[in-house]
């Protein structure tokens, strides 16, 4: 197996957490449930199986007033 696809693999489960406990997932994600309301797969904190979200990564601040609130 080419490293490259597992590394890839990895790191696009890194940006799904699990319903129920907000962990990572234990292992990888069946992509074909997607379209039911996320890939399923086992959480990395109760083991159970669940459905994966995205994580919210948040929004960068453009600017200090932004940031800060300022005007």
């Amino acid at each position: 197996m080419n490293i490259n696809i597992v590394l890839k693999a990895e790191l696009e489960n890194d940006f799904y957490i699990s319903e129920c406990c907000f962990a990572y997932p234990a292992g990888e994600l069946d992509m074909s449930t997607v379209e039911y309301g996320g890939p399923s797969g086992f959480c990395g904190q109760c083991y159970d199986n669940c459905i994966f979200v995205l994580e919210d990564m948040g929004e960068p601040f453009d600017t200090k007033e932004e940031k800060y609130g300022e005007r």
